[in-house]
């Protein structure tokens, strides 16, 4: 019985352990798209132009989501760039067909834009610089998967003989 009970203990703690750490990776990767964020709103600008504008849609067993997907050129120092990322924070998906329209209508194909750059790495564009509230989502998740497998294991930890 002794032996069973310190097994199930062990496989408890490296749950929650795992818990743990998974979420405060997910929130270190949060961290630091809020912190690229925040730098973006320094960077200089460019003239850029839009390639494309669409909605990807996306359907499975959980229901359809929408993706703004915007392409766009910009030169810097005689080089041309391609970007798409539109603002930080913007990688996933949403339920919502109207956020994602909103993006598409706001960047029409061939319209000349401002394309946020980094100076030292040129390559790395934003169409939207400096930080939204949806760069924190990452942040919070993470926190809040973090928080729970360590809520979660001092719970078992007090509760356990």
């Amino acid at each position: 019985m002794y032996k069973q009970s310190r097994h199930v203990m062990n496989f408890a703690t490296i749950l929650f352990a795992a818990f743990f750490l998974i979420g405060a990776t997910i929130a270190g990767f949060g961290v630091r798209t809020v912190l690229q964020a925040r730098e973006s709103a320094t960077w200089p600008s460019a003239q850029g132009i839009i390639l494309s504008s669409t909605v990807k849609t996306q359907s499975d067993s959980d229901g359809t989501t929408y993706k703004p997907e915007v392409t766009y050129t910009y030169t810097v120092d005689g080089t041309e760039y391609r970007g798409d990322l539109i603002a930080y924070g913007m990688k996933g998906s949403s339920a919502s067909y109207g956020f994602a329209q909103h993006y598409d209508k706001k960047y029409p194909e061939g319209s000349t834009i401002p394309v946020a750059y980094d100076p030292a790495k040129p390559q790395t564009s934003v169409l939207e610089p400096g930080v939204s509230k949806r760069a924190f989502i990452t942040v919070a998740f993470g926190a809040i998967f973090a928080i729970n497998g360590l809520l979660f294991g001092l719970i078992w930890w007090l509760f356990t003989p």
